[in-house]
């Protein structure tokens, strides 16, 4: 989500993200024609971002921006030997 204010010599943007992702697939992994080796991939992840960012308006001496970025990420990786 991106916001922006404008505040008369300066203007004020503010961008947001979440995202969450929860994947099982299951792959062969002996890349034979066989089934010999499967094995199950399992991927659980969350991440959070903030951006806040102060700039000039465009018409002064100078141009300047500055900011402060965040960014927040979870996640889980695991692996399952399926006997086939």
């Amino acid at each position: 989500m991106r916001l922006g204010w404008d505040l008369g010599p300066v203007t004020l943007t503010s961008i947001s993200a979440y995202d969450r992702n929860d994947k099982l697939h299951r792959e062969d992994t002996d890349a034979s024609p066989n089934s010999i080796l499967d094995i199950d991939y399992g991927v659980r992840s969350e991440s959070f971002t903030q951006e806040l960012r102060l700039s000039s308006n465009p018409g002064g001496a100078v141009d300047w921006l500055g900011g402060v970025y965040y960014t927040d990420e979870d996640g889980l990786i695991s692996q399952k030997y399926v006997p086939v």
